[in-house]
């Protein structure tokens, strides 16, 4: 199924609902305010940059960002991530460079 709006920008459904919901913004309810997040968090960058790039928009999202602030924070689970797919193997990478370099 197509989430395309009939917009002339492309726009996705998804990204139609967080620039309407950031238009609203501060008067937003609880269940907005987790689309939001889900939006900023989850969405894809290319579409997240189109709403937070919007310069009527700016403000309202530097706002929502500084008053949610936790739930942008890195958590343990990403730096897990960021442990198992990146340091360590770069880890395994300098042990066998290590390990087969002339003594």
């Amino acid at each position: 199924m197509d989430t395309k709006t009939n917009t002339d920008s492309g726009a996705t459904a998804e990204t139609q609902r967080a620039e309407d919901i950031l238009r609203c913004y501060p008067a937003i309810s609880a269940e907005e305010t987790r689309e939001l997040i889900t939006f900023l968090k989850h969405g894809k960058i290319i579409e997240i940059g189109r709403v937070t790039s919007i310069p009527e928009l700016r403000e309202n999202v530097e706002a929502f960002r500084r008053e949610h602030r936790r739930a942008f924070a890195l958590g343990f689970r990403d730096y897990l991530k960021f442990a198992i797919f990146v340091a360590v193997p770069a880890g395994l990478v300098f042990w066998l460079i290590w390990a087969v370099s002339p003594k």
